[in-house]
């Protein structure tokens, strides 16, 4: 560990992580209300087609964001893309408003193409904003994270107030206000940035692997971290239906993204003072996530019992560890994809990285409900069994790895394309 002399975040970076928060809560708005506005609308869909559309749509984001990556890389720039991605998906929450069904299913094409735009060449964008401050990359994509997640409590409980207040519709104006927003701070960044040329130590083909690899690991532990989401929401259900400690019952639900802002605003202030190997932190973040589920196991002897209001400590302690976990996890994977990717591909880099959470969570949950049949207690032994062999892993690469991280890149200047 070592402390960062210059702590102070490039403009950019700052900038860019604006503008993500207000992108994020207008996507949270939309997501807060949709499935509430199929069922009651003139759409009026049943609860189970209802889920089945929503479902779809988190798959759709992740073949979106691969076409925007390539089209940021490849054709129209990073910057560029992210400002058109922008616009597209206001006029797409704006289509949404309009209460007639092919403005509906216009809309939510638009929102989920401009955002897989927008997502990919931001991160890229912001990257190389940190390429002359390596040190302080990790702390530069926590602040990130830190904008998205602020985003999405902001979308979340305005989009739902707005919904309830005044109909669910006014909350997709809600969200293209957000992203009307959002698109301000591009006034002041401008289109050619100074970046750094990557001076690589390994081959090409050490670098592809490298990212393969990176990715399947972080695929593996953000998809053990989100078992534990299966009985942490049976207790929540519980806490919620009884209004523990007096707190309102919609409310529960916002809980987990306070604790996550409150750990990522944590590791942001931390990243941003002290350098620390990206090896450590992998370890620190798996022991992090094996006692999340710790606290899982003190659950099981009472599940058959009923949860009372006593259990909320261990699901505060619980939704906090596993944010601890997810903070210090989430901004490495877009360090290291900076480090090792090549500058010209960085927003097709980026846009892969959902891909394996999602390739490998499916599997997992394959064995996890048809194999070995859902109970309470069947994701917490799976995600603790899990965790543990990722530390044990982490730990030994961590004594076999002699070497110390050192920063792979120059000072040779380069213009973003």
């Amino acid at each position: 560990m070592e402390k960062i002399t210059n702590t102070r975040h490039p403009r950019k970076g700052i900038l860019l992580s604006t503008t993500y928060l207000f992108q994020s809560a207008s996507h949270f708005s939309i997501q807060s209300v949709l499935i509430f506005y199929m069922m009651d609308s003139f759409l009026d869909f049943n609860i189970g087609h209802s889920f089945e559309f929503y479902s779809l749509l988190a798959i759709i984001p992740l073949l979106s964001r691969v076409l925007g990556g390539l089209l940021g890389d490849l054709l129209f720039g990073n910057r560029n893309a992210m400002i058109i991605g922008g616009i597209i998906q206001t006029f797409g929450a704006f289509l949404i408003f309009v209460p007639n069904e092919v403005s509906f299913y216009l809309g939510i094409f638009f929102v989920s193409i401009g955002g897989g735009l927008y997502r990919p060449n931001l991160k890229a964008q912001h990257g190389k904003a940190y390429l002359d401050r390596t040190k302080l990359m990790d702390g530069g994509f926590s602040l990130l994270y830190l904008s998205y997640n602020l985003g999405a409590v902001v979308g979340m409980i305005f989009g739902a107030l707005i919904g309830k207040m005044y109909g669910y519709r006014f909350a997709f104006l809600f969200s293209g206000g957000m992203m009307i927003i959002s698109l301000i701070p591009f006034i002041f960044i401008k289109a050619a940035q100074v970046i750094k040329k990557v001076k690589r130590t390994s081959s090409k083909r050490n670098g592809v692997l490298k990212i393969i690899v990176i990715l399947l690991f972080f695929g593996f532990c953000f998809t053990l971290l989100n078992l534990g989401d299966y009985p942490a929401y049976d207790l929540r259900q519980v806490l919620k239906s009884k209004e523990a400690f007096g707190i309102p019952g919609t409310y529960w639900d916002s809980l987990s993204n306070i604790a996550m802002v409150i750990a990522v605003t944590v590791i942001t202030i931390l990243w941003t003072i002290f350098h620390i190997a990206r090896r450590t932190k992998l370890l620190v973040s798996t022991i992090v996530g094996l006692l999340s589920f710790g606290t899982l196991l003190l659950l099981i002897p009472d599940h058959e019992r009923g949860f009372q209001e006593h259990h909320a400590f261990i699901y505060f302690t619980f939704i906090l560890l596993a944010g601890f976990a997810e903070a210090i996890l989430a901004p490495i994977v877009n360090s290291w994809i900076i480090e090792y990717g090549n500058s010209k591909y960085y927003a097709i880099l980026l846009s892969l990285t959902d891909i394996p959470i999602t390739v490998i969570s499916y599997l997992i949950s394959y064995y996890a409900y048809s194999i070995i049949n859902y109970s309470f207690n069947s994701p917490t032994y799976l995600g603790l069994s899990g965790m543990f062999i990722l530390v044990i892993g982490t730990a030994i690469y961590l004594l076999a790895t002699k070497s110390s991280e050192k920063p792979t890149l120059s000072s040779k200047d380069l213009l973003d394309s």
